[in-house]
């Protein structure tokens, strides 16, 4: 796989002011936009996970606008499936199919993105009997060590509830936050980064 370990973080994102990672599963929607702009406000640039099957041409406009801002847009599959589930042929076409229409938004952006990852739906890899090819395909797409991206600190698990300011407070400098695209998640990040912007003045 592709691996660019030594500058891996300063490749991903761009250094804000807290360095703190904003990721956003499951998208895109009627928030992305407003998502969009509010990371860019911010001057937070965002991780987009997207699923393919959400991607229509009334919508894409969103992604291009985002790309525009800097965001980053990778791949959360096609259709949100386990892949510990799948067989190799439906584990590939999840990826391709989605990869391409990244690659159509980030042309229409005029983006050129430096590394493309993976976030496994569920964080469920491949079965092991085919990972390794499976492994050696991501790797023809150019996607980067590790295909997954696995790192995590804070989930605020906003699928299910309203974040609790409780949850919000722990975070800190350098976390990595997973968020979903859902009505309130401008707020969240309004005030994730305030509080943020309060531990450091105290």
């Amino acid at each position: 796989m592709h691996d660019m370990q030594g500058d891996y973080q300063s490749e991903i994102i761009k250094k804000t002011r807290n360095d703190v990672l904003f990721t956003i599963d499951d998208g895109p929607g009627k928030y992305t936009s407003k998502i969009a702009k509010t990371l860019d406000s911010l001057e937070y640039e965002g991780i987009f996970f997207v699923i393919g099957k959400e991607i229509t041409e009334k919508n894409k406009y969103m992604l291009i606008e985002a790309a525009k801002m800097w965001h980053k847009i990778w791949n959360h599959s096609f259709s949100h499936p386990n892949f510990a589930r799948l067989d190799m042929q439906s584990a590939k076409e999840e990826i391709l199919r989605t990869d391409s229409l990244i690659n159509e938004i980030l042309c229409e952006a005029g983006v050129d993105q430096k590394q493309k990852y993976i976030r496994y739906p569920y964080g469920n890899q491949p079965p092991a009997s085919y990972r390794e090819e499976f492994n050696d395909f991501l790797d023809s797409l150019w996607y980067t060590e590790p295909s997954m991206y696995r790192r995590m600190d804070t989930d605020l698990k906003d699928w299910r509830s309203k974040p609790i300011d409780q949850k919000i407070d722990k975070i800190k400098e350098n976390d990595t936050i997973l968020l979903h695209e859902k009505s309130r998640t401008p707020e969240v990040i309004n005030k994730i980064v305030q509080n943020l912007d309060n531990k450091k003045e105290h």
